[in-house]
């Protein structure tokens, strides 16, 4: 249920497009998930990655350098 997913310790991205207008959604993942990283990726609407795939991709490529960060820097010299 919804306890289990806010236990959950894992890097977490939202992105969603600028078209959508449920942002009780997005908010509520926010909440559910303090440390969530989330971006709005403009001109995308539903379908992100045709509608912007630049800005998708650098998003994506983004976060999985902050993970690449942060697992270099917990595993020490």
């Amino acid at each position: 249920g919804k306890d289990a997913l806010a236990e959950l310790e894992l890097p977490l991205l939202l992105l969603r497009g600028d078209a959508i207008t449920f942002l009780a959604y997005t908010q509520a993942y926010i909440d559910l998930w303090p440390s969530l990283q989330w971006a709005i990726i403009p001109e995308a609407g539903h379908n992100l990655i045709l509608g912007n795939p630049q800005r998708y991709a650098q998003e994506l490529v983004n976060f999985l350098a902050g993970l690449e960060v942060a697992a270099a820097s917990s595993s020490g010299p």
